[in-house]
C-alpha cells in the first residue's frame, strides 16, 4: 500500500465519518438513509473528478478501502493525520509489505507525512579519529533526530568503483548530503541498496531512526536488539526523515568549511565543528596502522616513537592541522557563520559530557536532553576496553574522561615535540587552547593537564 493511498484512505474515511454524523442525526426514515447513500456516491464521483482536473494522482476506491488523493487534498488532510500521530501511543507508521503480518493492527493508517516546517539541518564536521562517532551518538539517541552516520563512506567507495575522479567525488557527496537534509533519497539507489544489506546492529549505528518497535519486530533480550526490520527503501527513509525535527549528518569526508557556505547562506545549515588535540589524533591514528603495531610487538614496547611515523602520517599531521586551523578561523571570523557555526573540543565533550551536550543542544535550538540520551551517556562513558581485541578502536564505548589525554601514555617525548613543532599544529593548539609539553617530567605528571582555555584570537 503506497503512502498516498494510505493517506487517501484516512482522508476519505474521515470525510465519510463526518458525513455520517451530519446526515445520521435524527435519521428515522428510509428517505434519509437513501439520501446518505446518494451523498456518499456523489462524494466519490466529485473526488475522482477533482483528481482528473488536477492531473496529480489517480483516485480510486478498491476492496481494501484505499484512496489515493491529489497532492492538494493530501496536504489539507495531513495536518489532522499528524496531530493524531503525535498523540498515538502505538502508531505503526509503515506496513511491512504485501503478505506480511504487520506489527500493530490497531494503529492509524500508515504513510502519514506531516506538512510542517522542514527539519533543522545540522552537520557534524569532523576529521578521522577526532571522537566524532562518540559525539554523533549524542544525537543518534534522540528520538527527534534523523541521524546518518558517515553517508560519504559508502558513497565514496561506490564512486571510486565507478572510476569517478576525486575532484567530482566531493561535489557528488555534497549533492547527496544536501538531498538527505531535504529528506530526499532520489537517485540514491546504490546507497539505499547498501543500507538494505546491513544487519540490525550496523543499521542501528548508521541509520538508527529506522530501528525501533514501529519498524522492527521480534525483540530479543539476550542480544539486546530486534530480530528483523523492514527493508531499507527510499519510501521508508523519506517517511521517517519527514517525521523528525532535526536531520543530523556526521562526516569526516569534507575538510573545507567553505564548501558549506551555500548551504549555510541559503538553507540555514548549522555546523558543529569538532576539534581534537593533534597529539591525540595522531596517537589514535597510529593504532590503526598494522605495520606500526607489528613493529611495536616485535620490539616489546607500548609507546609510539617518531620513527613510527610514515611519510603518509607526516602528511596527515600537516593536513589535519592546516585544514582545521583554516576552518576554525573561517567559522569564527566570517559573518555568514556567526549564528550557524559552533566549535567544540573533543576533550571537553569527553570530560564533561552532560554539561557539553547541554551546551551544544542549546546552541542548536534543541531545548530538551531526552532521558534516552542521558542514559546512553551514563552507560557509555565509564567503559574499560577489552584486552586483546581491536574492535574497541571503532566503538563509542569509552572511559571518556581518561581517554581525553591518553596520548600522554602512548607517545615518547620526541614524538610529542615533533607534532607540537609542525607550524600549523603549533598555531592550532594555541588558538584551540592546547598547551605544549615542555619536558618528560611534565608529560608523565598526572597532576597536570594540557587542556587549557579555548580562544579564537591570535596572541
Amino acid at each position: 500500500m503506497t503512502s498516498e493511498s494510505q493517506l487517501g484512505n484516512y482522508a476519505f474515511w474521515q470525510s465519510f465519518q463526518v458525513s455520517v454524523v451530519i446526515l445520521d442525526s435524527n435519521m428515522h426514515s428510509f428517505k434519509k438513509k437513501l439520501c446518505l447513500l446518494v451523498f456518499i456516491a456523489a462524494l466519490v464521483v466529485f473526488v475522482n473528478l477533482c483528481s482528473s482536473i488536477l492531473g496529480k494522482h489517480t483516485i480510486g476506491l478498491n476492496s481494501t478501502r484505499t484512496i489515493t488523493v491529489s497532492t492538494g487534498v493530501r496536504k489539507v488532510m495531513a495536518s489532522t493525520c499528524c496531530r493524531q500521530y503525535k498523540h498515538a501511543s502505538s502508531f505503526n507508521m509503515f506496513s511491512i509489505g504485501k503478505g506480511s503480518r504487520g506489527f500493530d493492527k490497531n494503529s492509524l493508517d500508515a504513510g502519514c507525512i506531516c506538512e510542517q516546517q522542514r527539519p533543522t539541518k545540522i552537520m557534524i564536521l569532523a576529521s578521522m579519529r577526532t571522537g566524532s562517532s562518540f559525539l554523533g551518538r549524542l544525537f543518534a539517541e534522540n528520538n527527534d533526530v534523523f541521524y546518518l552516520y558517515e553517508p560519504g563512506r559508502r558513497v565514496m567507495v561506490y564512486l571510486r568503483r565507478e572510476n569517478i575522479t576525486s575532484n567530482l567525488i566531493e561535489g557528488k557527496l555534497l549533492d547527496i548530503i544536501w538531498n538527505t537534509f531535504q529528506c530526499s533519497f532520489a537517485d540514491m539507489d546504490f546507497y539505499i541498496k547498501t543500507l538494505s544489506r546491513l544487519p540490525i546492529h550496523p543499521r542501528r549505528v548508521e541509520i538508527p531512526a529506522t530501528v525501533n518497535n514501529r519498524i522492527c519486530e521480534g525483540y530479543n533480550g539476550s542480544i539486546g536488539d530486534f530480530l528483523r526490520c523492514q527493508p531499507v527503501t527510499r519510501d521508508l527513509l523519506e517517511n521517517v526523515c519527514n517525521t523528525k525535527k532535526y536531520v543530523v549528518i556526521k562526516t569526516i569526508r569534507i575538510s573545507n568549511l567553505n564548501l558549506l557556505r551555500p548551504l549555510v547562506k541559503e538553507h540555514n545549515l548549522k555546523v558543529v565543528h569538532l576539534i581534537r588535540d593533534p597529539r591525540g589524533v595522531i596517537s589514535s591514528r597510529m593504532l590503526l596502522v598494522p605495520t606500526v603495531r607489528k613493529r611495536m610487538k616485535q620490539e616489546q614496547r607500548i609507546v609510539f616513537n617518531v620513527t613510527d611515523l610514515t611519510s603518509d602520517m607526516k602528511t596527515n599531521i600537516r593536513t589535519y592541522c592546516s585544514d582545521w586551523l583554516k576552518n576554525l578561523e573561517i567559522g569564527h571570523h566570517m559573518a555568514l557563520f556567526s549564528d550557524n557555526y559552533f566549535a567544540i573540543r573533543y576533550e571537553d565533550v569527553a570530560i564533561k559530557t552532560s554539561e557539553k551536550i547541554r551546551e551544544i543542544y542549546t546552541n542548536l535550538g534543541i531545548k530538551i536532553i531526552p532521558y534516552k540520551v542521558k542514559q546512553w551517556i551514563k552507560e557509555n562513558t565509564h567503559f574499560s576496553r577489552p584486552t586483546g581485541r581491536m574492535s574497541w578502536l571503532f566503538s563509542t564505548q569509552r572511559n571518556s574522561s581518561a581517554n581525553a589525554e591518553s596520548w600522554r601514555t602512548k607517545m615518547t617525548m620526541q614524538l610529542v615535540e615533533y607534532i607540537q613543532n609542525v607550524t600549523n599544529c603549533e598555531k592550532l593548539m594555541r588558538i584551540a587552547g592546547y598547551k605544549k609539553v615542555l619536558s618528560q617530567a611534565d608529560l608523565t605528571d598526572s597532576s597536570k593537564t594540557f587542556i587549557g582555555e579555548q580562544t579564537t584570537k591570535e596572541h
